[in-house]
């Protein structure tokens, strides 16, 4: 097989695997969450793109509930089995997005277009999600 057949082949699975990392759901409930591990990581959540977005929210770390209030870039290094948190664009222009790290790459990503709106996560043993219809009360 030659080079440039290869390396798309290989765009078109990473760009599968990361679709199957973020979930979007329609409905009104949020759905339950379950926990599959209790072993902590150690994670960085970093915020990235145009510098000076400004942006709140709060993050629940195991069950431990904290506020955030930070202009990008901003890093949250984190010990933690999950990592659960909103995020509201409170001002600046051009491109906010986060991005969660472990030992073994990037894990998965989120990101705000407009100031006003919000986006919703969950990280837990290896995996993401971004939904609007997470809850931060059930094992974040």
């Amino acid at each position: 097989m030659n080079a440039p057949v290869l390396r798309l082949c290989v765009l078109g699975g990473v760009m599968l695997v990361m679709a199957g990392c973020v979930v979007s759901r329609s409905g009104n409930a949020p759905r339950r969450f379950r926990r599959t591990s209790t072993v902590p990581e150690q994670l960085s959540l970093r915020t990235f793109g145009d510098a000076g977005q400004a942006f709140e929210g709060v993050l629940v770390v195991d069950g431990e509930r904290r506020d955030v209030s930070e202009v990008s870039p901003a890093e949250f290094p984190l010990t933690a089995s999950v990592v659960a948190g909103e995020f509201i664009r409170t001002g600046g222009g051009g491109i906010f997005e986060f991005r969660i790290y472990r030992d073994k790459g990037s894990v998965g990503f989120g990101g705000l277009s407009e100031p006003g709106r919000s986006v919703r996560f969950r990280y837990h043993n290896g995996a993401i999600e971004v939904s609007s219809d997470i809850s931060l009360d059930d094992g974040g």
